[in-house]
Formats: C-alpha cells, sequence, structure tokens
C-alpha cells in the first residue's frame, strides 16, 4: 500500500500501529456503534418502502449502506493489506540447484 503517507517499511509499520490502535478506541467503537444505527435505519427504509420511491431512491439507499460498511470495516482491510506485505514472499524454484547447469548435472 504505497501512497503519499506510507513510502517506507517504516511507515507502513507506523501505520499499522496506529490503525491497530484506533480500532481499540473508545472513540473507533462509539462510531461503530453510530454507523450501526445509521445501517439499521437505512435498511429499515429500503425495506418498508417509502412513498413515491424510485429506482433512483432505492439504490440511494443501497449506496449509504455499502458507505457506511466500507467505512467500518477500512481501518481492518488497512491493517491487512499493512501486514501482507510486510510478509516476505519467498520464491521457490524446484529445478534450481546451485551451480547446476542443463550440461553439468550437479
Amino acid at each position: 500500500m504505497k501512497n503519499k503517507l506510507i513510502q517506507t517499511k517504516d511507515d507502513a509499520h507506523v501505520a499499522e500501529t496506529v490503525l491497530r490502535d484506533l480500532v481499540g478506541s473508545n472513540g473507533w467503537k462509539f462510531l461503530c456503534e453510530v454507523l450501526d444505527d445509521n445501517m439499521a435505519l437505512l435498511k429499515k427504509q429500503l425495506l418498508e418502502g417509502m412513498d413515491g420511491e424510485t429506482l433512483e431512491a432505492i439504490n440511494r439507499l443501497r449506496d449509504k449502506i455499502m458507505l457506511h460498511e466500507e467505512l467500518k470495516g477500512m481501518p481492518e482491510r488497512m491493517i491487512r493489506e499493512l501486514s501482507a506485505e510486510d510478509e516476505e514472499v519467498v520464491e521457490h524454484d524446484p529445478y534450481e540447484r546451485s551451480g547446476a547447469t542443463l550440461d553439468n548435472k550437479s
């Protein structure tokens, strides 16, 4: 996850730590409760319908629900992306031997 804030592995480590702190904070837990309440209200409106609603209005409700879900999952998703970058990818060539060539089978 390279961007203007995360340029190095150290930046990524700091960002991951900050995001983990955020997810554990009371402020984030409160915000998640607000998002959950808003999503419940939006889903209720979607299920019950409204007078004179159009397909466009229904789609806007769906968009709002998806945006709330994306926001709520953003820190965890970013942590997973940053953690995945930390793991080194080791490539193994099953045919590679040190010093071996096709002519020299050692």
